[in-house]
């Protein structure tokens, strides 16, 4: 694939938002996080370590969908312009990094069940200050290899593009994932 670029959007969201969606990711149950291998979730601790909940949408966190939506398809309209024709959300997965937990390199669609998946989303809701290590690193061409770690920020990727979770030493570091899919997969 030889589309690299990659996006940030800064204080997307204000403190008193942010601490709405950590009052959302109090629903997501918390697990080990997995990874996706013959098309089936399955965990490896080589190549993920971190805790993992779903957030599925409801009348109260709707709007969280419709904002991540929104900004996806208003850079997608002014860069890439994918064909979002019918795109949807899936469920957002609520992440937390504490001491040695990462996420090794991997990329978020293939040619399995998350084929269709055409942009990824990486939110960010703990303060930089609240974690050492643990930066995102998308592997394109963004502004800086890494995304923004301020909180409310916001990384827009391809779901092609490689990129790693890289440990968090000490701290916690608390993230919000969205996917958007197309009808069909980038080709």
């Amino acid at each position: 694939m030889h589309i690299q670029k990659w996006f940030q959007l800064r204080d997307f969201y204000s403190e008193e938002k942010v601490d709405q969606l950590i009052e959302i990711t109090k629903q997501a149950e918390l697990e080990a996080g997995g990874v996706i291998k013959d098309g089936k979730s399955v965990i490896s601790r080589r190549g993920r370590n971190c805790m993992s909940g779903w957030i599925h949408k409801t009348e109260d966190n709707v709007w969280v969908f419709a904002d991540i939506l929104r900004a996806v398809e208003e850079v997608n309209k002014r860069t890439l312009k994918f064909d979002l024709t019918d795109c949807s959300i899936e469920p957002l997965q609520y992440l937390e990094y504490g001491p040695f937990q990462f996420y090794g390199e991997h990329v978020d669609n293939g040619a399995d069940r998350v084929s269709t998946r055409k942009y990824s989303v990486s939110l960010q809701l703990s303060h930089s200050r609240d974690y050492w290590g643990g930066n995102l690193r998308i592997k394109g061409d963004g502004q800086s290899p890494y995304a923004p770690r301020e909180r409310g920020s916001m990384a827009i990727f391809p779901s092609h593009l490689q990129h790693q979770a890289r440990p968090v030493w000490l701290g916690k570091r608390k993230v919000i994932v969205a996917w958007i899919r197309g009808k069909t997969p980038l080709s």
